[in-house]
């Protein structure tokens, strides 16, 4: 019984000490969210490494590599009749947007980044 334990321990360890740094590190932070805004820092700096690698760690989806921007893609969306103008409200848009502070928000104002809502870039903070 020792024996066996002692070998299991043994076998333990060399398996362990056989990962990469970066792999012994995201197994010792693992996050348990996938919403990775919220992880702490020790989990960031651990699974950020690896999020090509293993899916299950935060919700993601492929985007096709290209060189358009955000802006580049409204001006396709009004171009192709999805979107009328600058001018529209966000809200008209994206319904969840209204009654928050980005309810009377144009979409010019989103993209140039002038409107006026206050906003704090905290990650800890589901409400910034």
């Amino acid at each position: 019984m020792f024996g066996s334990l002692a070998a299991l321990v043994v076998a333990g360890a060399a398996g362990w000490y056989s990962l990469d740094t970066e792999t012994r590190g995201l197994l010792l932070t693992i996050p348990t969210n996938r919403d990775l805004l919220f992880w702490s820092v020790p989990q960031r700096d651990a699974a950020f490494r690896a999020l090509d690698r293993l899916s299950v760690l935060a919700k993601w989806r492929v985007v096709p590599a290209g060189g358009t921007l955000t802006a580049i893609l409204v001006g396709a969306a009004i171009r192709d009749g999805h979107i009328r103008s600058m001018d529209d409200k966000v809200s008209d848009y994206i319904p969840d947007m209204k009654g928050s502070a980005y309810d009377d928000v144009s979409i010019r104002q989103l993209l140039t980044m002038t409107s006026g809502v206050r906003w704090n870039e905290n990650y800890a903070d589901p409400n910034s």
